[in-house]
């Protein structure tokens, strides 16, 4: 899929989907580019099966661990 399709796949998920306007709920996207989850609540940085970081965006980059080395490569 192409960025500009992905942007407006997160686009309508975001609008419409429980979490949105303020609505309880959970959204679970499994991404393969870190643009699409880089506003979300929570990552969960997954690798050969496992957890391997879990945390806000912020957090990971500070963390210079595995997230912070795929954005760093991007």
């Amino acid at each position: 899929m192409d960025v500009r399709t992905d942007a407006g796949i997160q686009k309508a998920l975001r609008a419409e989907l429980p979490g949105a306007e303020g609505d309880s709920g959970s959204l679970i996207t499994i991404a393969h580019r870190l643009r699409t989850v880089a506003d979300y609540d929570k990552v969960v940085m997954m690798g050969f099966g496992e957890v391997l970081e879990v945390g806000t965006t912020p957090h990971l980059m500070a963390n210079k661990g595995e997230f912070y080395e795929m954005v760093r490569q991007s």
